[in-house]
């Protein structure tokens, strides 16, 4: 059976995901871009929160985007993959364990559990590796208004967390090249891979 091959585009706040994601899309126009939280149902409720002053704890952060990926599997990801689609996401569980690691979750005990409800499994991490002091300058300079996560020492132990539980599938990006450059190093892995 052809399968798709399922990317996932992960890195702090204000590492230039945004960016890379939409330069690829003009390089895959047949691929299917997603990205978590989702405009389903559970993202809908994640977003909301993460932008306002309603605090949720951890677990129930997690939770939220357990619900949010099981749904997403189910309705996108599974299907385009087994229709040989290649699926290029925007922050996966990586993110999970990271964010929610950094409220004090168990980081590895995230990513167990997520592999253990059957969520598809990526091929490749491409990770935008960016000091998080530079990531909040690019925050601050296109808005206002910030979420929660978006403090420095909170930014600090994202990054720490991401890159302990880098493994094989991890490609490190320098986040601080020219959205070019970012561009022809994700280009050059993808093209390795698709």
């Amino acid at each position: 059976m052809i399968k798709g091959k399922f990317i996932v585009i992960e890195g702090i706040d204000g590492c230039g995901k945004s960016t890379l994601i939409e330069n690829l899309r003009k390089h895959f126009s047949d691929a299917v871009f997603l990205r978590e939280p989702t405009n389903g149902q559970f993202g809908t409720v994640i977003r909301k929160k993460l932008s306002s002053d309603d605090i949720l704890n951890a677990d129930e952060m997690l939770e939220l985007f357990l619900s949010d990926r099981a749904e997403d599997c189910e309705v996108n990801i599974f299907p385009a993959l087994k229709s040989g689609k290649n699926v290029i996401m925007d922050r996966y569980y990586y993110s999970n364990a990271a964010y929610q690691g950094a409220m004090g979750l168990d980081c590895r005990e995230i990513i167990k559990n997520n592999i253990n409800r059957g969520f598809a499994v990526p091929d490749a991490v491409l990770y935008l590796d960016i000091t998080p002091v530079e990531a909040l300058k690019r925050i601050r300079s296109r808005s206002l208004d910030s979420e929660q996560y978006e403090k420095l020492s909170f930014l600090e132990k994202v990054d720490s967390i991401y890159k302990k539980i880098a493994d094989d599938k991890y490609f490190f990006i320098d986040g601080n090249l020219s959205a070019e450059m970012v561009l022809q190093q994700a280009l050059k892995k993808l093209g390795e891979i698709l």
